[in-house]
């Protein structure tokens, strides 16, 4: 196990999913710091049964803004390990960053992720990219990215083989919840002109609506994943028919607006 490296862990609401984050976490050398934004349900409590958890209050905004927070910390130790509360780290993994680290001690290492459609792991279908969890500490390494970041240009990133697995546990209302808080910002984001190629073609056409799921079931083999794979691809729908309903709840409100 790696020596010296701080996790933190950003959480709110997650009681459905941090329990067995901090199960599947190896514990050895390990710091742990459950970051909370302000949980209402049992995310504390289901922290509290785990020895050596630290738990520290954090005024969520955005990935790229905690994200930078954390890695520009220059504490005791040399890396931080940044995940959300609903993936898992195995041991097989971590065995690997471990020896990444000791071989060439890059500045970021990230790993392919396993995305799980009701706990059923995906095979084949999903549009999760690599994503990036480990960081030599004392540095920002993210700009904003739509709704997401994405990592500076010249950086020093590893990739491991082993994958980490994203398996999230939630109601599916917590989904659609998170596809309408996705599209306000991209609302918000198309008023301040700042689109890139991609969400421009969403926000002027419904393309993006059928390509996505169909990029997912048919180029990316989804529909080699059974149910699972159908389930993925209709939440990318799903999650491009929710932004394409926004944008003509915008589009409608200024065109009765310039009529009154």
């Amino acid at each position: 196990m790696p020596r010296n490296m701080q996790v933190y862990i950003l959480a709110r609401n997650e009681e459905d999913n941090i329990a067995a984050c901090l199960q599947a976490l190896p514990r050895s050398g390990l710091q742990v710091t459950v970051l909370d934004s302000g949980s209402t349900d049992g995310t504390l409590a289901a922290v509290s049964r785990f020895s050596g958890v630290h738990v520290e209050p954090y005024a969520y905004t955005s990935h790229c803004e905690a994200y930078n927070w954390i890695t520009a910390k220059k504490g005791a130790s040399p890396y931080v390990m940044v995940l959300d509360a609903d993936m898992k780290i195995s041991d097989a993994l971590m065995n690997e960053i471990t020896n990444l680290i000791d071989a060439a001690a890059p500045q970021v290492i990230q790993a392919p992720v396993t995305m799980c459609v009701d706990g059923v792991p995906l095979k084949h279908g999903s549009l999760y990219p690599p994503k990036p969890i480990v960081f030599k500490a004392g540095a920002a390494y993210f700009t904003a990215d739509g709704h997401g970041e994405r990592l500076l240009p010249e950086l020093d990133v590893q990739t491991c083989r082993k994958c980490l697995v994203h398996d999230d546990r939630k109601p599916y209302e917590a989904f659609l919840e998170s596809q309408c808080r996705y599209s306000r910002n991209f609302i918000g984001r198309e008023t301040s002109g700042r689109l890139d190629w991609q969400d421009r073609l969403r926000a002027g056409t419904w393309l993006m609506m059928w390509i996505v799921p169909l990029y997912s079931w048919i180029i990316c083999r989804g529909f080699l994943s059974g149910r699972a794979g159908r389930a993925y691809a209709l939440d990318r729908l799903i999650a491009e028919a929710i932004r394409c309903r926004f944008i003509l709840s915008r589009k409608l409100h200024a065109k009765s607006s310039k009529e009154a």
